[in-house]
């Protein structure tokens, strides 16, 4: 999977909406996938640039044993 820079997202987004250019045409002119855009332009509509740019956080393997430890030990999910 593509990796696309902040400035890149958010520079298509603000094609389709400040310019108010189809995003079918977009996403063509840019070789990029329909739901990939359509998932951009969502994530800004409901969180703002932030969320549009916001990077996903890797957990390490520790960490993730420590959660499934702590959730056993409190009975919680």
């Amino acid at each position: 999977m593509a990796k696309f820079s902040k400035e890149f997202r958010l520079k298509l987004v603000l094609e389709v909406e400040d310019q108010g250019q189809p995003l079918k045409a977009v996403a063509r002119n840019y070789r990029v996938g329909k739901s990939t855009l359509r998932t951009w332009v969502y994530n800004n509509r409901v969180g703002g640039v932030e969320q549009l740019v916001s990077i996903k956080q890797k957990y390490t393997q520790d960490f993730k044993l420590e959660a499934i430890e702590y959730r056993w030990t409190n009975d919680i999910s």
